[in-house]
């Protein structure tokens, strides 16, 4: 599993990848996302609140790298290549969008409106009303072929599937987005890790990458037209921001991975980081931390 999002009956919605031919279903995908029974696909299950039953299961032929659900209990799904939203009592696509490069993260607002975030290395990302409309550090290899580092992206989709703005985030080195939520007031937050010492900070509690790479948070106005404040995360090591989510006051709440003995910590439950006797093992030791509504 990849992904878990409450609905608002108290419903929990899982989604990952499967291969097993196995994998306990409810029903057959929607019409047009059939799973490839030799190779797998995504799937997405609901379980009632007390987790003693699967209310919906259906596999679908897609990667599925993110959830999330909307007031009226339709579902919003993401991934490799596609974006999806379903009504799962009628098992109904009510729109399919493609072509984000990988989306590893999606939020919904209280109407209904998609936001997407990820990676591409692509030129051709169809941007629209962007405020960054190309992509970074563009480059190529002697036989033409491009060879450029990630950028990470943000998308606004209508409630019906229309992009209302879609851009690319980044700086001239590798960006890759890895989760995004939004705000009462439809401000948009996207979290990830950058090698980029030019990312687009404004306003944030630090300006300068600190090691090979930083997590960042990025606030974006609700139209996409405007950078509200950006900010490295981390330390002098490599560090990376893989979660984030927004109280009722417009705090961001942060979660990831450090290889950082100075990370910034304040009233931390473990200010030091912990577990030296596997730290050769396992090297990343997991952050938490929430940042004020102004960065």
């Amino acid at each position: 599993a990849r992904s878990i999002a409450v609905d608002a009956a108290g419903h929990a919605w899982v989604a990952g990848s499967t291969q097993s031919p196995f994998f306990p279903t409810t029903t057959i995908a929607p019409n047009g996302l059939e799973a490839n029974p030799n190779s797998g696909g995504g799937f997405l299950t609901e379980l009632s609140a007390d987790g003693s039953s699967i209310l919906y299961s259906s596999v679908v032929g897609f990667t599925i790298l993110d959830i999330a659900v909307d007031d009226a209990g339709d579902v919003y799904a993401t991934g490799v290549g596609r974006t999806i939203k379903l009504d799962p009592a009628t098992n109904t696509v009510r729109y399919v969008a493609s072509s984000f490069g990988v989306a590893r993260g999606i939020a919904v607002d209280s109407i209904g409106q998609a936001y997407v975030t990820g990676f591409t290395t692509s030129s051709a990302f169809p941007t629209k009303n962007a405020l960054f409309p190309e992509l970074h550090n563009r480059r190529f290899n002697e036989f033409g072929e491009e060879l450029s580092s990630p950028d990470a992206f943000v998308v606004k989709l209508s409630s019906d599937g229309d992009v209302l703005f879609s851009t690319y985030l980044g700086g001239r080195f590798s960006d890759v987005a890895n989760d995004i939520a939004v705000d009462g007031s439809g401000a948009i937050y996207v979290v990830g890790q950058t090698q980029s010492d030019d990312l687009p900070v404004l306003g944030g509690l630090d300006t300068s990458l600190g090691g090979n790479q930083d997590g960042f948070l990025i606030k974006l106005a609700n139209d996409g037209s405007s950078l509200l404040y950006g900010t490295y995360i981390g330390g002098s090591r490599d560090d990376e921001v893989t979660g984030v989510g927004v109280d009722g006051q417009g705090r961001a709440y942060l979660s990831g991975t450090t290889n950082s003995t100075d990370l910034p910590t304040v009233r931390a439950h473990q200010p030091t980081p912990g577990g030296s006797v596997f730290l050769n093992d396992f090297p990343d030791d997991g952050f938490a931390g929430s940042i004020a509504a102004d960065g």
